[in-house]
């Protein structure tokens, strides 16, 4: 099936995405930027780890007319006092 919404008379509005790796930069970078912000707020001595970005990006329905992007990642602080 061609297109990116379908929707049924009686049914439910189904979504996708084409491509969704074009976003990867985009969401390491907000990534980035929140462990920047949690490095910032729990202490500078704090080393912060990330580990997973090397996982496709996926994505949820967020809406009934939207989609969230992720990647899947975890984060380990530590050197913290």
């Amino acid at each position: 099936m061609s297109g990116r919404t379908e929707i049924e008379p009686e049914g439910d509005v189904g979504l996708s995405l084409v491509t969704p790796e074009r976003y990867r930069y985009d969401i390491i970078a907000k990534i980035a930027e929140d462990a920047k912000r949690l490095q910032s707020s729990v202490g500078v001595q704090c080393k912060v780890e990330l580990s997973g970005l090397s996982n496709r990006v996926s994505w949820q329905r967020s809406d009934i007319s939207e989609l969230t992007l992720y990647v899947p990642y975890q984060v380990q602080l530590t050197g913290c006092q």
